[in-house]
């Protein structure tokens, strides 16, 4: 049976630390109705600093989306913050959806054709619009033997390899250093696998690399065919 398209609520969404666990029923109420597309409880009082700590924890743009719903921004959003912190999600957002495009058609046009992980494929596919699920870094799933000629790639592209403090071991790591365009602010982070080598579900069916590779749709990012994974393994993975 197949999954709906429903707006798909990552970890990331749900952490929101300390102060907004003031107003637990904010949250829940706000991403209630995001998943289901209906009306934010008029009943249920917000904050004003509730709304400075759902801006500061990334949730800002989702709580402007949901209280259209009902009609609620004028009310609650006096000031215009969350507002301001939806035009600036969808301005950030539509800047990096064009690097990543630039980047994988980089890749693409060198005979490398990778799978998006999460950030922009989870916008894309599952959220009522792109820019209310917010990206750190973009997750590229490649061929292991293929991680080094990427990186070559991106380097040469003006990329600079990330050099962290603590002692990863990157050659064994389930993705390689991560890559960091100064300029353009991307991070970019190739996988060589879907799961940490030591474990056991890495290495067999359905969390393999080659069953996920079989699991893939092509989507439209911008003008530009893009590989992720089909909504039922997404899940999983």
């Amino acid at each position: 049976m197949g999954l709906t398209r429903q707006p798909y609520i990552c970890a990331q969404d749900l952490h929101t630390g300390g102060s907004l666990l003031s107003q637990p029923s904010v949250i829940a109420e706000t991403l209630r109705s995001l998943m289901s597309g209906s009306p934010f409880d008029a009943g249920i009082p917000v904050s004003r600093k509730c709304i400075d700590d759902l801006i500061v924890a990334g949730l800002g743009p989702i709580f402007f989306h949901t209280l259209h719903y009902s009609n609620l921004a004028a009310e609650i959003d006096k000031d215009m913050k969350l507002k301001a912190s939806d035009i600036t999600s969808r301005a950030l957002t539509a800047e990096q959806t064009k690097h990543v495009a630039a980047a994988i058609s980089r890749l693409q046009g060198c005979g490398i054709d990778p799978i998006l992980l999460k950030g922009v494929s989870f916008g894309a596919n599952y959220y009522a619009e792109p820019h209310l699920r917010i990206m750190g870094d973009v997750d590229l799933l490649l061929p292991p033997d293929r991680i080094y000629e990427a990186e070559r790639i991106f380097l040469e592209d003006g990329y600079q390899r990330y050099q962290p403090t603590s002692n990863i071991d990157y050659e064994h790591h389930i993705h390689s250093a991560p890559l960091l365009h100064p300029e353009r602010q991307i991070w970019i982070e190739l996988h060589r696998r879907l799961l940490p080598e030591e474990f056991p579900a890495s290495h067999e069916p359905p969390l393999d690399l080659s069953t996920g590779e079989q699991e893939t749709e092509r989507f439209n990012l911008g003008s530009l065919s893009v590989r992720r994974f089909r909504p039922e393994f997404e899940l999983l993975f």
